[in-house]
């Protein structure tokens, strides 16, 4: 582990976000991998609504935590400067690092692609096959929507800051 990993507890929050949700979809976590700016959940292939629920856990999470971090930062500013400035940076943090990342995105239409050939190559009823497919055919434009609008969200700074900054303003 780096030591400048404890200066980045947005990540840590991320990346354990990522494991929670692997925990609630009873998906295998294999290792959590943390370093000073990035990290990696490797877990067992999920299908879809699991690939979703990973992807953008980080995303709820680190949002609640930005929020509630601020608001407990400001109540304790008064009588706990030092605890305010820690929480303050806590909240931050969260919030920069609640983006899933562009890996993250592009996982969900990779886990709908990989169970869709799944059933199509599969033993199953012509109208099972159907219906999944069509279903698949269905949530797929969404994913890659997603996946879209969190890669452009990856490329600028100025979002994250944007994302935080809401996060301050509306706690």
């Amino acid at each position: 582990m780096n030591m400048l990993s404890v200066f980045f507890p947005g990540v840590w929050i991320h990346e354990g976000a990522h494991a929670l949700a692997c925990v609630l979809g009873q998906v295998k976590v294999h290792r959590i991998h943390v370093r000073s700016s990035s990290g990696v959940v490797v877990h067992d292939p999920t299908n879809a609504r699991n690939a979703w629920m990973i992807a953008l856990a980080p995303l709820a999470v680190g949002t609640i935590i930005a929020f509630v971090a601020w608001q407990a930062a400001a109540q304790a500013w008064e009588t706990q400067p030092g605890m305010a400035i820690i929480l303050g940076w806590i909240s931050i943090s969260s919030g920069f690092h609640a983006i899933p990342s562009t890996t993250d995105a592009f996982n969900i239409p990779r886990a709908i692609l990989s169970r869709a050939k799944e059933i199509l190559s599969g033993e199953y009823s012509f109208l099972f096959k159907a219906t999944k497919t069509i279903g698949y055919g269905v949530t797929l434009p969404f994913s890659l929507l997603t996946a879209a609008i969190i890669f452009l969200a990856n490329t600028s700074i100025l979002f994250r800051l944007a994302w935080v900054g809401g996060i301050l303003l509306l706690a």
